[in-house]
């Protein structure tokens, strides 16, 4: 059994875009070319928004919308458990304020007892394609303030209709993976993704640099194999959530996951995790840690980010096979070992508070 398996998941587009790549080589133009402006199209019809723009990864994706929004004049809020690049592309555009609150038992941002400050940036992460809690928008309204979503593992979810922005990875194992690195933001806001689309590129304004910009470009193969997966990545998604639910059936409760989770990860929570992962791993059921450690442990962000107390409930998760390329047996045998150990998983309201 693998944990993820992308041959399964890009074999047809592969196949379905190979003339596609001919006709890329043959133009020479590998760069801001037909694919990528049809690709940005259509992902953004994809997402129910306005317009996209396409960048080399989300982590500039996050960075070029942090700097063009002026980070450094406000706060930034992040999740104190989770992915990393997040915090790493505010402090990158030159956020001065940034603020790790905690998360909830949904495992994303919680900020019911946090203080805000007018006009930030708030940026809930739809963490392993967990919907963030909705009582976010009220607080973002209540303070002013702007909510950039990061949705890197989450594409599929639909977008916080209160949200200025959402960031998205195609990252190979992300929920619409290309076959490298690739980005995008998407936005209703027509004049912020024109103010994008030149920052990628230099800030370049018919050949005269007007405006802050840099080097971001998601080339035309990653575009063309998108163009194909687009057509059918909403069918991966159900599968994850079908394996899901049947893996973890009605017992199982470490996270609360919202109803439209994609299940980029899924992640349950162990009193030893490592005790767990070794039984799993000796019969076969190959397992991963996202994330290992909070961003409090993380030596190089003393100094930068003010953290908020939050549970530390790195030390409990783990995750488990949950693709599409699993088939019937693969997943009997997951959750057999699920019930199996089912007394040693731990609930969010159960694990301590670091002191």
């Amino acid at each position: 059994m693998k944990f993820v398996d992308l041959y399964v998941e890009n074999e047809a587009a592969a196949r379905n875009c190979i003339d596609d790549f001919l006709k890329i080589e043959k133009s020479g133009k590998y760069l801001l070319g037909e694919f990528l402006h049809n690709f940005e199209i259509n992902f953004a019809e994809d997402q129910s928004s306005k317009a996209a723009a396409c960048v080399k990864n989300a982590t500039d994706a996050l960075y070029m919308t942090f700097k063009l929004l002026e980070c450094e004049k406000r706060t930034i809020v992040v999740p104190a458990f989770g992915a990393y690049p997040t915090v790493i592309a505010a402090i990158q555009a030159g956020a001065a304020n940034i603020i790790a609150a905690p998360v909830d038992d949904s495992l994303t941002l919680d900020l019911s007892n946090v203080d805000v400050p007018r006009d930030s940036i708030i940026v809930p992460v739809h963490l392993f394609g967990n919907r963030a809690s909705s009582n976010i928008a009220d607080i973002a309204k209540n303070t002013d303030s702007i909510i950039i979503e990061d949705c890197a593992q989450s594409t599929g979810i639909e977008k916080m209709p209160e949200s200025f922005a959402a960031i998205h990875s195609f990252y190979p194992t992300k929920p619409l993976g290309c076959r490298g690195d690739g980005g995008a933001i998407i936005s209703n806001d027509l004049s912020f993704i024109e103010r994008c689309k030149k920052s990628r590129f230099y800030g370049l304004d018919d050949g005269r640099i007007e405006s802050w910009g840099f080097n971001s470009r998601m080339d035309e193969w990653q575009a063309s194999l998108l163009s194909q997966k687009i057509k059918y990545y909403r069918n991966n998604n159900e599968s994850r959530r079908r394996n899901a639910k049947s893996i973890l059936g009605d017992d199982v409760k470490s996270i609360r996951y919202s109803s439209d989770c994609v299940f980029h990860q899924l992640v349950i929570m162990w009193k030893d995790r490592e005790s767990i992962a070794r039984e799993l791993e000796g019969i076969g059921i190959p397992t991963m840690i996202h994330y290992p450690r909070m961003l409090c442990e993380m030596p190089w962000l003393n100094g930068k980010v003010k953290f908020l107390n939050c549970k530390p409930v790195s030390k409990h998760v783990l995750s488990l096979p949950v693709g599409p390329h699993l088939v019937a047996d693969d997943i009997e045998k997951i959750k057999s070992a699920v019930v199996k150990f089912k007394d040693q998983v731990v609930k969010f309201d159960d694990i301590k508070q670091d002191k």
